[in-house]
């Protein structure tokens, strides 16, 4: 599966609030399939999560800068390849490298870790160590 560098960081601090209905749905199949240890492509474009968002405009982000920056920043600070993984060795490799000053460069601009919605504490547990908080209410950002 197809995901944008910085959505690895977002699926893990995923609280069961989104966009829309449609959109947390999606994600909450994502998710999923990242905890069954798929197969994931490392991949700067329009991915399985950007499929369900409405900032996805006929194939296009309408936050194009915005998430190029993030992708990069992600690749760049997790020393990712633009390649295959097993989702458990993206979970290593985010252990490794991920510190609070690391996430603080990643997602500083984000308006989900602005809001408190995502934080670093919850982007740094393995999905195996998190409560599954996915199926809560659901929040959408003004």
């Amino acid at each position: 599966m197809k995901i944008r560098p910085h959505h690895l960081l977002c699926t893990r601090s995923f609280r069961g609030r989104g966009y829309s209905d449609f959109f947390i749905d999606n994600m909450r199949r994502v998710i999923d399939r990242l905890k069954n240890n798929a197969d994931v492509e490392i991949y700067c474009g329009m991915d399985c999560i950007c499929s369900a968002c409405p900032e996805n405009k006929n194939g296009i982000c309408s936050s194009q800068e915005k998430v190029t920056m993030l992708d990069s920043h992600t690749v760049k600070y997790l020393k990712l390849d633009k390649e295959n993984y097993l989702y458990s060795a993206i979970e290593n490799i985010i252990a490794e490298h991920l510190s609070e000053d690391v996430y603080n460069m990643i997602c500083g601009n984000c308006e989900w870790k602005k809001q408190g919605i995502c934080t670093y504490a919850d982007v740094r547990k393995r999905f195996s160590e998190q409560t599954d908080f996915s199926r809560q209410q659901q929040f959408y950002p003004e």
